[in-house]
């Protein structure tokens, strides 16, 4: 996390941060998100997408007769139509999808689900561009100790950084970090433990370090976590390194959505320290060490799933009520 980090495509973040709080300069970032399509079918959970092969993913429960059942969607990256993938079956035993994550390097797509009956996530892995394939189990977060409900990353091209959630046998939070090594021969690693859970927190790559944003210490009853805190990947495998907290913040960004470029992130809505519902969306200079606020959304949103596309921004899906999500997808043009 440099002072002389680049970020947005190789705009200075400094620069980015001063025009995102300029009035004056309108070029840079549209003036509102604006719905630009939905997912086509009622949806019965938090979203999970990624970018393969140019085109977004999608996948989510979606309400069934009395049920909810696992589906996946496909569109382009201009959103002109949604596919549902009806050959492409769900993995066994899931509950609901906890991240998608495109591996670039092996091309092929990383699917994380929370599985029944307090079993440990599970990650699953397809490589069939035709869709009509299943998903093959690629490993189960058991290490360091069987854990659930966790935070993943894919730090570079090898590493699946796995981190804190909540220890099967317990139901306790965990602060463990295990790294599982995406090579020809996978293995886990056993990285330096967080200070402190963090239950609903999200993670990314970020300029060389791992980044853990927000969460909550527990959640009975909701502890808020202020704080950003990162890892240097070089050091950490070193064995050298530690979490080192950084910006406190005013809200503790529980469950919201989480987007990286190079060297700056966008946080988007989620829970505040009263846990409600927010519409907020805000980006974070790694090199200046502040804030700027961009639009709000037109929709509440918690645990949104937010990409970046180009000079767009996408906010996919999220919880807008106790129980009750939407499949809306909102926009904001930016650079």
């Amino acid at each position: 996390m440099d002072d002389g980090d680049k970020g947005l495509d190789g705009v200075c973040c400094d620069m980015l941060v001063q025009r995102l709080t300029s009035r004056s300069d309108s070029s840079v970032v549209e003036k509102q998100w604006t719905e630009v399509t939905k997912i086509p079918n009622d949806v019965g959970s938090q979203c999970c997408a990624a970018v393969w092969n140019n085109h977004i993913y999608v996948a989510c429960m979606v309400k069934e007769e009395d049920k909810k059942t696992m589906k996946f969607f496909q569109a382009q990256e201009n959103l002109a139509e949604w596919t549902p993938l009806t050959t492409l079956a769900s993995p066994a035993g899931t509950i609901s999808p906890l991240a998608m994550i495109a591996d670039h390097k092996r091309n092929q797509l990383l699917l994380v689900t929370l599985q029944a009956g307090f079993q440990p996530d599970c990650v699953w892995f397809l490589n069939d561009l035709e869709h009509t394939g299943t998903w093959q189990l690629l490993v189960k977060c058991d290490f360091p100790v069987a854990r659930r409900d966790c935070t993943y990353c894919l730090c570079g091209n090898d590493l699946l950084v796995v981190a804190s959630g909540k220890q099967c046998s317990t139901n306790e939070g965990s602060r463990e970090v295990g790294v599982y090594l995406l090579s020809r021969q996978p293995e886990w690693r056993r990285w330096p433990p967080l200070r402190i859970p963090r239950l609903q927190s999200r993670m990314v790559y970020s300029g060389g370090s791992v980044i853990l944003l927000g969460g909550y210490e527990s959640t009975s009853p909701f502890t808020p976590i202020n704080k950003i805190c990162a890892l240097d990947v070089r050091k950490a495998e070193r064995s050298s390194g530690r979490w080192r907290s950084h910006e406190s913040v005013a809200s503790s960004f529980g469950a919201c959505g989480l987007v990286a470029t190079p060297y700056h992130l966008v946080v988007c809505g989620g829970l505040d320290n009263e846990n409600d519902i927010q519409s907020t969306a805000r980006v974070w200079s790694t090199s200046l060490k502040q804030w700027a606020e961009l639009p709000a959304f037109n929709t509440l949103r918690a645990v949104p799933e937010v990409l970046k596309i180009g000079n767009r921004l996408l906010c996919i899906g999220g919880c807008v009520a106790n129980l009750q999500y939407t499949n809306s997808v909102e926009q904001l043009i930016i650079g």
